[in-house]
């Protein structure tokens, strides 16, 4: 039976962005005050700072199960977080945008067969990944939060989410995930199995880091175009986006494998 968390995220609604009034040269005067501001809120949260679940993966000692929990509810958020960059790409404010959003859609969807196939190895069925009925609790609630900002058609709370989003996945996680794998594979090496497929993380590390530079540029053209005229919604969504990452994975070692009855 799932309930909701709703008692202890608070829902915020958020009225449709309107265009501010103020020059042009304002938003580029303040640009790099404004991107200061935001980066060092964001960078005192927890999950920028430490992700404690990746920390302790890394040491390469997750049993079977755990490994199985991982993949099979990050395949849930990986897949169901294509519904939040949908609704991003419908609501996009110019083609530039569209452009954008089209692009990373396509490059994330892409490569959910790569997790497929590790997570044929571990033992996991293609109906036991990827489905929002073997989400956990936190998993959906990760999910639903990414549809309700990432996907938002409040420009302000859109742009928010998706930096704050985009940020994380650039830290080091998906590194701190390989390394754990391959003191695993050496595991298996040793005991005459065959190794765990790893490209999707390793693909996904080296990609996103690459992005870095694109996500600050994306916000800079959002900020000096006026799309950004409230610093501290833009600051509170970011940070709201960001404790619904760290709800999924400071739970993950708290659940448990759905399996196929």
């Amino acid at each position: 039976m799932r309930f909701s968390l709703l008692f202890l995220y608070p829902i915020i609604s958020f009225s449709m962005t309107t265009f501010s009034h103020k020059s042009n040269s304002y938003y580029v005067d303040n640009w790099s005050t404004f991107h200061k501001r935001v980066s060092t809120k964001m960078n005192e949260h927890p999950i920028l700072k430490n992700n404690n679940y990746t920390n302790h993966f890394a040491k390469g000692d997750a049993s079977l199960i755990e490994q199985q929990v991982l993949i099979q509810q990050f395949s849930v958020f990986n897949k169901w977080f294509l519904v939040a960059q949908l609704l991003k790409i419908i609501n996009t404010p110019d083609i530039y945008e569209m452009q954008i959003g089209n692009e990373k859609y396509n490059i994330r969807n892409s490569h959910f067969e790569w997790l497929i196939d590790l997570a044929y190895k571990i033992g996991l069925s293609y109906k036991e990944i990827g489905k929002r009925d073997y989400g956990s609790l936190h998993t959906l609630y990760l999910c639903d939060e990414l549809k309700r900002l990432y996907g938002s058609d409040d420009m302000i709370v859109s742009a928010a989410a998706a930096y704050a989003y985009e940020t994380w996945v650039q830290t080091n996680f998906w590194d701190e995930i390989v390394v754990g794998f391959e003191k695993i594979n050496k595991k298996r090496q040793k005991d005459g199995q065959s190794l765990l497929p790893l490209y999707f993380w390793t693909y996904n590390s080296r990609i996103e880091k690459q992005n870095t530079i694109h996500t600050i540029q994306d916000l800079k053209k959002m900020y000096v175009n006026g799309y950004i005229d409230d610093e501290q919604k833009f600051i509170y969504v970011c940070l709201t986006m960001l404790d619904a990452i760290d709800v999924f994975w400071s739970n993950l070692n708290k659940t448990e494998l759905c399996k196929l009855i």
